[in-house]
């Protein structure tokens, strides 16, 4: 596969889906005793984001804050490669 990617045949993407809460998490940190500090925020939430790169480092991605299933990922997937068509 890859010597066809490097010959210019097809164009070899690997992907990956990852999930980034929105709500921010500070565990500690370091105030005066007796003082108090706050840091606000939206509550709850998922940034939920697909990538396809190749060895070039050409990346698309995708994102969304609702929630990820098959049906999505073959709609991303879809979406892909009719923008692969337009390239040829």
């Amino acid at each position: 596969m890859i010597a066809l990617f490097l010959l210019g045949h097809i164009d070899l993407r690997y992907s990956d889906e990852t999930a980034f809460t929105l709500q921010p998490n500070v565990p500690y940190g370091w105030i005066r005793e007796g003082e108090q500090r706050g840091i606000p925020s939206r509550k709850g939430g998922n940034l939920n984001v697909f990538g396809l790169m190749n060895l070039q480092g050409e990346l698309t991605s995708y994102q969304t804050t609702q929630s990820v299933n098959s049906q999505t990922v073959i709609g991303w997937l879809d979406d892909f490669s009719s923008t692969l068509k337009k390239k040829q």
